[in-house]
């Protein structure tokens, strides 16, 4: 946590004095987690309206039309954590 003087930005005619802004740090953990639960979100609701192939169902070796709903989440969170990986190590 870090304290920083602002005092030279208030106007000297207002009396203002000893104004002290306190910066705290997010816990990286949790933005982390909002990363995973954003990128999974949009994942899904990429592999859903746009319809790959590994996320369809398959009859008899035949793709059907459909989205098998836990291979899109499936594929959602590797994505998702393939990102969190990816944002973690640029922030580190």
């Amino acid at each position: 946590m870090s304290t920083r003087n602002i005092d030279y930005f208030a106007p000297a005619d207002l009396g203002v004095t000893n104004t002290d802004i306190v910066i705290t740090k997010k816990s990286n953990m949790t933005n982390l987690f909002a990363w995973f639960l954003g990128s999974a979100l949009i994942a899904y609701l990429i592999f859903i309206l746009i319809k790959p192939k590994f996320v369809l169902k398959k009859n008899d070796n035949i793709y059907i039309n459909e989205v098998d709903q836990m291979k899109a989440i499936l594929y959602a969170i590797l994505v998702a954590i393939v990102i969190v990986l990816i944002v973690y190590l640029v922030t580190k």
